[in-house]
Order: structure tokens, then sequence, then C-alpha cells
């Protein structure tokens, strides 16, 4: 079975890998440990949070058609309207 990544989700995911990665480093410079440690709590939430605010701005909407069906059947309506629908109905 194939699942088909769209290329500006795939860029979204890519960017936030490289800010955690960047924070990572960052961290790991500017640690004052005799071994020099990253924080990677902190990258991780840098690399979320960066995936949160990049779907948001630039993300891509379930909406779209991509040639395949659509998953929910077409509603048809064959009896007389609804009561609630404004027209007047009465003497």
């Amino acid at each position: 079975m194939t699942v088909p990544i769209d290329v500006p989700a795939a860029l979204i995911v890519l960017v936030s890998c490289a800010v955690a990665y960047v924070v990572h480093r960052h961290t790991r410079e500017t640690s004052t440990t005799v071994p020099k440690t990253g924080d990677l709590g902190i990258a991780i939430g840098a690399g979320l949070a960066a995936l949160t605010a990049l779907s948001f701005l630039f993300g891509i909407s379930a909406d779209r058609d991509n040639g395949h069906p659509s998953q929910l059947p077409a509603v048809s309506v064959t009896g007389p309207p609804a009561s609630g629908t404004g027209e007047a109905t009465g003497p």
C-alpha cells in the first residue's frame, strides 16, 4: 500500500526537523557542562512549535480534490421542504 505524501506537507516536516536540529546544536554549543550536551527536550519542543506554526500558515486543507472520489455519499432530498425554510405557510 502506498501513501501519497504531498510536497508542501513534506517540506513543512523537513523544515521543522531542521529547526529542531539547529536548536539542539545551539544548546550543545552554549552548554556549560564538561562534556557538552544539547537539550533534546527544548529541541523537540522547538521543532513541534515550528511544525504547528507552519501547518497553520501553509497547511494543506483536507477539502482538496486529488482525483480520488469523495468518501461521503451524495445526499439527495426527495421529500417536501422542511418546516423551517422561511416560507410562509398559513392563511
